[in-house]
């Protein structure tokens, strides 16, 4: 009987299986080797591949990766009346999140103005953040230039006519060398 194109791994068919990377690679493992066992029997799932599948399709995402979702869709032969309404909570319980976490607030880093045109005022919170530096990077990751900021006061205010219309992301650089913000403009 020939495979299905779309499994993961068949050492036999030249596609050699994923690398163990953590929980991720490990559920992976586990569904193409469940696949691959059982498409052989016409998806016919032994009571024994559907607990395991079962022990599987109700993990957070986030932390079992592509393998839960696959593991859902192997089992929505089993059961195709079944919802996966718990997966926030799963993942919460897990200190995860669906939503990225909120950023520091725009205002709180800011270009004006913004389109601009030759100067802008860059401005900060000079009491919660201190910025040594500002890099300023085309949308590709390009960077244009770098400016060392000497006195943290908050605002510096840049000549940007150098720069080609577009758009760039000007990259703020802490005391401790760490890239903390990127706050997005658009160079008329």
């Amino acid at each position: 009987m020939k495979q299905p194109s779309w499994l993961f791994s068949d050492r036999e068919h030249g596609i050699h299986p994923v690398k163990e990377h953590g929980i991720y690679s490990v559920q992976e493992n586990k569904l193409n080797n469940l696949t691959l066992a059982e498409t052989k029997s016409i998806f016919t799932f032994s009571p024994q591949a559907i607990t395991q599948l079962e022990n599987i399709i109700y993990q957070c995402p986030l932390a079992g990766g592509r393998g839960v979702y696959g593991a859902r869709a192997l089992y929505s032969w089993v059961n195709d009346t079944l919802v996966y309404l718990t997966d926030s909570l799963n993942c919460s319980q897990l200190g995860l999140s669906w939503r990225k976490p909120q950023p520091k607030a725009e205002a709180d880093f800011s270009i004006v103005p913004n389109p601009g045109m030759d100067k802008v005022k860059v401005t900060w919170d000079k009491k919660r953040d201190l910025i040594t530096g500002i890099a300023i990077y085309t949308m590709i990751g390009t960077e244009v230039t770098y400016v060392r900021v000497e006195e943290n006061t908050g605002e510096i205010n840049l000549n940007t006519s150098s720069l080609s219309q577009g758009f760039y992301v000007f990259h703020f650089k802490n005391e401790q060398g760490e890239w903390i913000k990127k706050v997005k403009f658009i160079k008329e």
